[in-house]
């Protein structure tokens, strides 16, 4: 069977093999070729990485920002005339930017959505009157006793009052002054 590469990636090839980039890679030694085109591989896919992202799992957006590169670095490491068991490192430094891309997108994500809460407190604590946070349940125990006397928010301001009343209606128990 004999086939042949469409016109216009023939012609891509032959515009990228005109580049300076792969006019001085080309005879450099096989380990400098592979090292660059790895590096050139991992950079484009790092973005790539990033739009993957936000995409839907294995939709067609999904497979283009995966695959999107791979006519790329082929056609780099053919103009470069690299050998075919490149194609090893080159998928894994692809393999690599991708990850990198979708990691730093997830932090960038999680680090945006934390400030957003953070200004959604801060606007929601700025509203209320007299807001304080509610304690810790090891720091409000008499809150947890009179839960249904008192309510289920105290203020630390009142927090003296309630040991106070808890120890005396302890007392008032313990002794049979009732």
């Amino acid at each position: 069977m004999n086939l042949r590469c469409p016109p216009a990636i023939v012609a891509a090839r032959a515009a990228l093999a005109r580049t300076a980039l792969v006019k001085n890679l080309r005879p450099q030694p096989l380990p400098a070729k592979m090292l660059v085109i790895a590096l050139l591989g991992m950079a484009v896919n790092v973005p790539l990485g990033m739009w993957k992202e936000h995409t839907q799992k294995f939709s067609l957006q999904w497979f283009a920002a995966v695959h999107a590169a791979v006519p790329f670095i082929a056609m780099l490491r053919k103009s470069v005339l690299m050998p075919k068991t490149a194609m090893a490192l080159t998928i894994g430094a692809s393999i690599l930017g991708q990850i990198i891309g979708s990691r730093a997108e997830r932090r960038r994500l999680k680090t945006v959505a934390s400030k957003e809460r953070l200004t959604v407190k801060t606007a929601t604590a700025a509203s209320v009157d007299r807001y304080r946070p509610k304690p810790s349940r090891w720091q409000c125990w008499p809150s947890l006793w009179y839960r249904d006397v008192m309510g289920p928010l105290f203020y630390q301001d009142q927090w003296k009052q309630i040991i106070y009343q808890c120890l005396f209606l302890t007392i008032q128990t313990v002794s049979g002054m009732e």
